[in-house]
This record gives C-alpha cells, structure tokens and sequence, in this order.
C-alpha cells in the first residue's frame, strides 16, 4: 500500500499540470507495476512480429548511403493494430485502478520502438514503455503528450523485446485509448559502426570538445530528428525569427521528408558531456510531430514548425541567418552523424559556390577537423558570424578524407521561407540568433499588439509584434519627455546598458500607428 501511495502522488502531481507542452519528457516515475505486484511481468505473453532480414535490408541500405543525401535509415517498421481494446492484457488493482500491458517481441533486434496512431489518455494517467529487464525505461507520457491528430513515436529502447504499459486511475476508468500503429526495428549495429568510424583517425570531434562559447551556443538549436516512424535519422537546425516570438521553426532538408511529419521524433541536447563518448547523453528532451510550413524543391531547403515549444528549462538556442548568399570566410556545420551526439566540423577556409546534383550549394573542400556520415544531412552551415547559410545535402567526407560536402544555400529558398522567418517583411536578409529563456510570452504582458520584456530590463529588451503593421523604429524618452535616442528596428534586442537606471517611456513606432510602453531599468 505504500508502494501505491508514492505513484498517487505522482499522480496528484500529474493532476496539477498544464497541457501546453506537447513533448517527451520523462517525469523520472517507475511503471505503476513494479511496485505492485512482481509477477504482472513475469507472467506476460508478448506478440511476436515477423523476422526481418537484416542483411538484405543492409544491402539495400549500400546503394542509399553513397552521397549521404538521404536520411539513413537504421530500422524497418512493421505495421501492427495494437490497441487497448483488444491487445495485451487488462490488470484491475484493489482499489479500483487498472493497468494495461502489452508485451512486444521483435526477434534480433537491436533496440525497438513504437508509433501510436492514437495516444489519448486522461489526465491522472500514465503510459511508460521499457525493456524487458528493467534497465531502459520512458516516461511518464501524461495527458501533455496528447495531440490533436493523436499521434506519437517515442525513443527506442535496446533489446527484442519491450512492454507498453498503461495505468489508469479509478477516476478516469475507461477514458483512455491506445492504438500502436507500428514499430521500428532496429537492425543496425550503430554503435560499432561509430566506433569503426572514428577509429580511423578519431576524426569525429564532440560539440563538447568546442573551445568557442559562441559555436557552443548554435550547438543548442542543432536537434536529431528521427523521420518515417522512428527508422531514419537526419539533423536539422532550430531558428530564430524576426519577431523573437518563440516560434518553433526547424530547418532542413528536403531530402529529409520521409513518412508522415507528425510521427517524427526531434531530440534536442543529445550529446556527450565529455570529448569522448562516454559522458552523460540526453535523450528525454524530445518533441513528437510537425508541420512541413513550406518545402523548396529547387532549392533543397525545408521549413518545419514543431507541434510544440522547447521547454525554457531545455535551454535552446534559435539559430540566427544569413540569406545573402554571400561567400562567408569560413564555416562550420554541427551534425548528427549516424545518430550519435552532437558533432561540429570545422573549416577555415571560404566555401566553394557550385552547383551539385543540380542544386545551388556551397561545397566545403577541405575540413580542418571533423568529418560528416549518413545522419549529418540536413545539418546547418554556420558562417563565421554564427548564421545559418545552408542545410547539409550530401558529399563524400570521410575520417580518411576531411572534405567535399555540399550545403544547399538559404538564399536559394529565401522567396519561400521568408514570410515565416521575416513575417512582417522587414528590410533584413540577416539575424543573430538568441536564447529565448523568457519561454512563451504571457499574453497579458501585450499592449497593442506589441510585449515588451522583460520589464524592469537590465541591459536590452526584446519585442515581440503580434500585429500586422510592422515595427519601423523604437523611440527611448525619460519620464519628462525628452526624447534620448531613435532606434531603427532590425528585430534585434535593444540595447539599454548605457541608460542610467529608471523609468522611461518606449515608442514604438509601426508602418501604421505608434504602440506606448513604459519601461524601468534596473541593475
């Protein structure tokens, strides 16, 4: 009983929570059954899927793998109809609640994991998925991870063999449903084949390892996004937009759009906390689903919104970018090669502008350190101010030869992606990036149509424009009018830190109309 009562408290907590964020979070709960009866698993019957001939998939793979401009599929998913009305096994507990567990068997798998075409759970209940032998385990998903087209890939877990469980408190008994659409088999040996790979000169180098504070920042908008019902990886890139609303864009390939985008899976913070891969990894700062906002063929450059915010806590960074196609002087990409930890290649040397495969790209010729692999396609090009100029789409680069990658540019798609990343058309072709730690703007804090913040300010502050007019300029008065400085507006921060500490009045002047705020400085 009192092993109960410590899951009714998550429970509570559970109970407590908004539904705002749609992502996989694990809550650091245990499955309801461990603590209730040990038996429950030991007595499970697990549905047993058909073989998967993992050298022939393999040998289908070799002929994909060459130019690395394809994401990599690392397992096959097979198509099921799992659901809790008539699969696995109900478990009603003494006190009215219930469990459902579903036992899956996938012989010779590597690792396993699971799409579901409907994840609808009440609030108060809770759905884990683990191995076997208890040394993997996901969640909690609550009713947070609920979405309006009800889909959900999670992670894998290593093994052949995983159980779905459900538990169901006695308040919300019969609220719930589960349908598993598929589940990816994995049948690489993916670790071996990183450790083959950087043995050969260890040429694949840590974002950790990465002495520049500036690359360690755009290192946090790099996200691992597992395509096609988690059995294909690609890398992709969070951006920052013009208004510093917060809008959860991610670019990419469009060689990456495999499969249904509300299936995949974005994994942010994945990588090793040490220069070699044996440091603690992250892999519970996920979101499930997106949108492809817009795709450019022509261009080979892909636009996605995320069917929800990082978590502020996560610590993201939203990439800044550079749509000039200018040459920069040198660059550096940050990448998922093979699904593993964040990687950053680095070159000193100017891009070539060519084209490949009848795209406008800039071609690396020579890296100074770090290679790329399958997995690393759609990864940002990051020039030496630190923007984003172009989305990884193939080449040859190996431990054994550090060059010849091709980037898709920016520019080339600039017509299409510039109503979401400069919506209010203002006269910009670049931005920084930023940490948007205030999370999602309270909506209380909007004058018309404008949030300014925060307030009180210590050395900037930032606008966000909600309104169809466009911010022209920013006026700074003191409290007795006296205008003291005019800001033309690029959608950047302004900087405050020369102002003495006090209270201002901020104009902020629109293509249509002039928006008051009152401002107060403090340090």
């Amino acid at each position: 009983m009192l092993r109960l009562l410590k899951h009714t408290c998550y429970l509570i907590a559970f109970l407590l929570m908004g539904t705002g964020v749609v992502a996989q979070v694990s809550l650091g709960t245990e499955p309801v059954s461990w603590d209730v009866d040990e038996e429950l698993l030991s007595s499970l019957n697990y549905e047993q899927l058909a073989d998967i001939d993992a050298t022939a998939l393999m040998a289908e793979d070799a002929a994909e793998i060459i130019d690395k401009d394809l994401p990599i599929r690392f397992a096959v998913k097979q198509e099921v109809e799992f659901t809790t009305d008539i699969s696995g096994r109900w478990v009603n507990l003494d006190n009215g609640d219930r469990i459902w567990m579903l036992g899956i068997y996938s012989p010779n798998a590597k690792a396993l994991s699971v799409t579901f075409e409907t994840f609808d759970i009440p609030k108060g209940a809770v759905v884990h998925i683990y191995n076997s032998n208890k040394d993997e385990v996901i969640g909690a998903f609550t009713a947070e991870n609920n979405k309006t087209d009800g889909v959900l890939t999670t992670s894998s877990l290593s093994g052949e063999q995983i159980v779905v469980e459900y538990y169901e408190p006695y308040a919300v008994r019969q609220e719930g449903y589960l349908n598993i659409r598929t589940v990816a088999h994995t049948y690489r040996e993916v670790d071996s084949e990183l450790n083959d790979n950087t043995s050969l000169g260890e040429c694949m180098v840590n974002v950790d390892c990465e002495v520049d504070e500036a690359r360690q920042e755009q290192a946090a908008s790099t996200v691992l996004i597992t395509v096609d019902d988690g059995t294909r990886w690609c890398t992709g890139t969070l951006v920052n937009n013009a208004n510093f609303d917060g809008t959860p864009y991610i670019l990419t390939g469009d060689h990456c759009l495999y499969g249904d985008p509300s299936s995949w899976l974005f994994t942010f913070n994945y990588q090793a906390r040490e220069c070699d891969n044996s440091g603690a990894k992250q892999i519970t700062q996920s979101i499930s689903g997106a949108e492809v906002v817009t795709s450019n063929v022509e261009a080979g450059v892909a636009l996605l919104e995320l069917s929800a915010r990082p978590k502020p806590e996560w610590n993201v960074f939203y990439a800044g970018w550079d749509a000039s196609g200018v040459t920069p002087q040198g660059v550096h990409s940050i990448h998922h090669p093979l699904g593993d930890v964040k990687k950053i290649s680095l070159s000193d040397e100017a891009p070539l502008p060519e084209v490949w495969k009848a795209k406008e790209v800039f071609t690396v010729e020579n890296w100074l350190y770090g290679a790329t692999s399958n997995g690393s396609t759609g990864a940002p090009l990051f020039d030496q101010n630190g923007r984003v100029i172009g989305v990884m789409f193939g080449g040859t680069s190996s431990c054994q030869f550090l060059g010849d990658d091709h980037f898709n540019k920016v520019a080339e798609a600039w017509d299409d992606i510039e109503k979401y990343l400069n919506p209010f058309n203002q006269d910009i072709i670049t931005l920084d990036g930023t940490f948007l730690r205030f999370g999602v703007v309270d909506v209380r804090i909007f004058n018309e149509n404008i949030a300014l913040f925060p307030n009180p300010a210590t050395t900037q502050f930032n606008l966000v424009n909600d309104g169809a007019s466009a911010i022209v300029n920013v006026e700074i008065h003191d409290m007795s009018g006296r205008l003291i400085d005019t800001i033309q507006y690029t959608g950047q921060p302004i900087d405050v830190s020369t102002l003495p500490v006090g209270h201002y009045v901020i104009l902020i002047n629109k293509t249509q109309g002039t928006a008051r705020q009152k401002l107060v400085i403090w340090r």
